[in-house]
């Protein structure tokens, strides 16, 4: 239901022309009872992390969809480790992106750029460093680093993943959306390098709610399969 919502055609996200024409009235009637049947699920263990509350939620969610009929592998993803070493694209994108966001706001906005924002001084302390690293970035073009990344990244990425997928026969690959709790405002706890596999391949993913911790936050898993499938 959400994604009836949301999915189509933005102008200002050109990836999302590729949807133009195939987006469905409705995505409800994907939801059919059985639907896991002879499904092939790979299990990314390495991506699980260290948690024992978020690994139970899992280790339940996987037996779950082996009652309803899904075939389950633990499986691995060749270069895993080279590929979670690439760094997130914001360090290099954020100022840039930012400062297009917020010149769209018009003369009226409160602040216009990065530098305003800093200059503020209403953020997070935490924030402070990261925001300063961000700023003094001055060309992405001119960037062999970025360039290096943008290159090298997506390609490693899909070829590694599809070797999994083609390996095993896989319809989905499952692991957690984040291998980390929900953090409290101001601690520097990561969410680990789970949420990476889909970004960095292009590969489509979803994360649906797979339960909770002792205290009541909320646990995620992610799902990612192969690019334009017709899998439901």
């Amino acid at each position: 239901m959400v994604l009836v919502a949301i999915a189509g055609y933005n102008p200002a996200d050109p990836v999302t022309e590729a949807s133009i024409g195939k987006v469905p009235q409705t995505y409800t009637h994907y939801l059919k009872m059985n639907g896991l049947k002879k499904d092939r699920i790979g299990v990314v263990r390495a991506l699980f992390g260290n948690d024992p509350q978020i690994n139970k939620v899992m280790d339940q969610a996987i037996a779950d969809m082996k009652k309803q009929g899904a075939e389950v592998y633990e499986v691995t993803i060749p270069n895993l480790n080279e590929i979670l070493a690439f760094p997130s694209l914001s360090g290099f994108e954020f100022k840039f992106q930012l400062n297009d966001y917020l010149a769209s706001l018009g003369l009226n906005a409160p602040v216009h750029t990065l530098t305003d924002i800093i200059n503020s001084g209403l953020f997070h302390p935490s924030l402070q460093s990261g925001l300063i690293i961000r700023n003094n970035k001055v060309s992405l073009e001119n960037d062999p680093e970025y360039q290096r990344i943008i290159t090298n990244r997506p390609k490693l990425s899909k070829e590694s993943s599809m070797t999994t997928f083609n390996e095993y026969g896989l319809d989905a690959l499952l692991y957690p959306t984040s291998s980390a709790l929900p953090a409290l405002v101001g601690n520097g706890q990561g969410a680990g390098n789970a949420n990476r596999l889909s970004p960095f391949s292009g590969f489509p993913a979803i994360s649906v709610p797979a339960g909770f911790s002792d205290s009541g936050l909320p646990i995620g898993m992610e799902l990612l399969v192969k690019h334009l499938t017709n899998q439901h």
